[in-house]
């Protein structure tokens, strides 16, 4: 599953996570979900076939296995409009 730390996306997060360039860090992760509720939010969009209650599918526990950071690399453009006055 995806999380973002940063922005305030859950539902789309791993679409857009997996058109950035990243690198691997070394940094430890914190600020996971600690909740069952919260992981269960982000499976419906991430991992329906784990949980999807309109399907019957539901999560009944699950348990923290490890976690990696990822520094994403975005490029910026700024243009700006000039205008001749005459």
């Amino acid at each position: 599953m995806y999380f973002d730390l940063v922005g305030s996306t859950a539902a789309n997060v791993k679409s857009v996570f997996s058109k950035l360039k990243s690198e691997k860090t070394q940094s430890q992760v914190s600020n996971l979900p600690d909740s069952l509720q919260e992981i269960r939010r982000l499976a419906e969009h991430q991992a329906q076939e784990i949980h999807y209650p309109e399907k019957n599918y539901l999560l009944q526990s699950a348990e923290f296995i490890s976690a990696d950071s990822f520094k994403a690399k975005v490029w910026v453009i700024l243009l700006e409009n000039f205008r001749r006055i005459h």
